[in-house]
């Protein structure tokens, strides 16, 4: 007790000397806190002013403590708290706070009105509820349990969320208290509250049973939705989570311009002569008044094509007079196909090269790690490193794998083909086994150096990500503009708006539409193709390719040839069809 007194005495000493030294010595506020004498007052001064007031030694600090409450400014309670941290009568140091002049969007994010505002919503197959409790020892008197009993496999089996706003040239900041009742893992994320419910940023974390403070997690909002979330994904784990302290600041930013990509954007990827060319002929498509995008027909999987090419490319010529400038298939993803399949795969794209007509390749690869397929989403305990490590078995099973889908790029070189090389679409989604994982870019770049190994220098790497799934995903596992020729975006839905575009455009890389469809298991074939150059035209001008996908079921009806107004989309003066292929 009397070491508490003698540290409450000092403090009010400290207090009093501190008003006394203003009013006695006539010395400016400059002066006073400009004490290390580099004619600005910073973290150094902030810190040196308390440590020299309650007598300590001021050698050795960390400057980083001067802003103790974390909001972006040393300023008298940041000196107070200081102060009091010398002096005992505080050990710890608040945890980061949004700035005073933002905005808290979030409505009960103490619940100190109970569950009001929040909702919690679930897959049909989980179990569990959500309440407010006087004992989550968090921030106030309450905090919200959720207690799962069958939390389902996905984290947004169940989610507790918020209704909230977002707006274009905003960043959002997150900030919340939670534990559980053994350790787990949550996802925290700003998404769309309707279809396709695309995630603009998520964050995943484990939480402990010990109460933690998390934040700030940051989105810079590049797109307007006034039907958005915030929202918590528990689902995938049973057991009790607990949250508090809930937060989401918005601070208005200044608009940034997006450069315009030139003709000939960053480093290039060494090719022969004829893959060069098609690349410069692209990459200029944009500078024209017409026939500035090409367009592509997706024709399934491997040796699908054989049987698929008469429904999506001598269908839609007999409906239009004309096909689509290049044709796509996908060397795997529905199986791993034989050689002699991709053979028989490759002869069709051959034959429409020969035609004048281009090439482009995915590659969804099965699961190498399980044997499953591509949606098997388990690493079996590894890394996408592994696939790069010589010395794991998985390493030996994936280029295994590359030297039979080499020899399939191989024969088509050999027969004059140029390719565009999509592997690894989507990386930015959770729904491939490669996808949302460290190492994408380890495995991309180990892919290319491979390929070059084996003399493929008739390869165009296209990186293409999901549009508007956690775009805070794509910058960070760009592959490099020495790996990369073209970036692309996949885009669902009725009107083809892309919330991508400004992001993909920023690489500096020629940009493509490299899927497009309409609302997924709600397309029955009565979509306007005229959607689609129109929306390229008016909002989205460097464009140099779209590619509709193909038909999977009664309602999913993709295809240019199953939807309306196919020869308007085919003969528009903007579209280039493969009689006007001219590289």
């Amino acid at each position: 007790m009397r070491k508490k007194r003698d540290n409450i005495h000092r403090f009010f000493i400290l207090i009093i000397s501190l008003f006394l030294f203003l009013f006695i010595f006539p010395v400016s506020a400059q002066q006073l806190g400009d004490v290390d004498h580099n004619s600005s007052i910073d973290i150094v001064d902030s810190l040196l002013t308390a440590q020299y007031y309650v007598g300590l030694n001021p050698d050795g600090f960390d400057p980083g403590l001067a802003d103790v409450d974390g909001n972006g400014l040393i300023n008298i309670v940041d000196a107070l708290l200081i102060a009091q941290y010398f002096v005992g009568l505080i050990t710890e140091f608040p945890g980061p706070q949004p700035t005073p002049e933002s905005e808290d969007l979030i409505s009960n994010g103490e619940f100190d009105n109970g569950t009001t505002d929040w909702y919690y919503v679930s897959d049909t197959s989980t179990s569990g509820s959500m309440a407010t409790v006087n004992n989550g020892d968090m921030s106030g008197p309450n905090a919200l349990e959720v207690t799962l009993t069958e939390g389902g496999t996905l984290d947004w089996h169940v989610e507790v969320m918020q209704y909230i706003a977002v707006s274009r040239d905003t960043r959002y900041r997150i900030y919340f208290m939670a534990k559980a009742a053994s350790p787990r893992t949550i996802t925290v994320m700003i998404q769309q509250n309707h279809d396709p419910w695309t995630r603009f940023m998520e964050w995943s974390m484990t939480l402990t049973t010990s109460v933690e403070s998390y934040g700030p997690f940051t989105l810079d909002s590049t797109v307007n939705d006034a039907d958005a979330r915030l929202s918590f994904g528990l689902g995938g784990n049973n057991g009790d989570v607990f949250l508090d302290n809930i937060k989401l600041i918005a601070e208005a930013q200044t608009p940034t311009t997006v450069p315009t990509p030139g003709p000939t954007p960053g480093p290039t990827i060494p090719v022969s002569g004829d893959a060069a060319a098609v690349r410069d002929w692209i990459t200029d498509l944009t500078s024209g008044s017409s026939n500035r995008v090409l367009s592509g027909q997706f024709c399934s999987h491997g040796n699908e094509v054989v049987g698929d090419f008469d429904k999506y490319m001598t269908g839609l010529a007999s409906q239009t007079g004309k096909y689509p400038a290049m044709i796509s298939i996908d060397y795997e993803y529905a199986k791993i196909f034989s050689p002699s399949e991709l053979e028989a795969a490759n002869n069709v794209l051959i034959d429409y090269w020969n035609a004048g007509g281009l090439v482009s390749l995915n590659y969804t690869p099965r699961n190498p790690f399980t044997g499953g397929d591509t949606r098997d989403l388990d690493l079996y305990g590894g890394r996408l490193y592994d696939l790069v490590d010589s010395s794991t078995s998985v390493y030996t099973t994936w280029h295994n794998r590359l030297d039979v889908i080499a020899d399939g790029l191989l024969h088509l070189k050999n027969a004059g083909v140029v390719v565009l090389w999509r592997p690894l679409q989507e990386g930015n989604g959770t729904w491939f086994w490669f996808g949302h994982n460290p190492g994408y870019i380890e495995v991309w770049r180990d892919m290319y150096e491979y390929f070059q190994a084996k003399g493929l220098d008739n390869l165009l790497w296209v990186y293409s990500v999901a549009d508007g799934w956690d775009p805070a995903w794509i910058e960070p596992n760009y592959p490099g503009d020495s790996y990369v020729d073209f970036v692309g975006n996949n885009i669902y839905n009725d009107t083809l708006d892309q919330i991508n575009y400004d992001l993909c455009l920023s690489f500096g890389k020629p940009l493509a539409i490299s899927e497009n469809g309409w609302q997924q298991d709600d397309a029955y074939g009565d979509n306007d193709n005229r959607i689609i150059i129109n929306q390229i035209r008016e909002n989205y001008p460097e464009t140099r390719w779209f590619m509709n996908w193909h038909d999977w079921s009664t309602n999913n009806l993709h295809a240019i040839v199953s939807n309306q107004n196919a020869a308007a989309l085919m003969d528009d003066p903007w579209v280039i069809t493969r009689d006007e292929v001219n590289w």
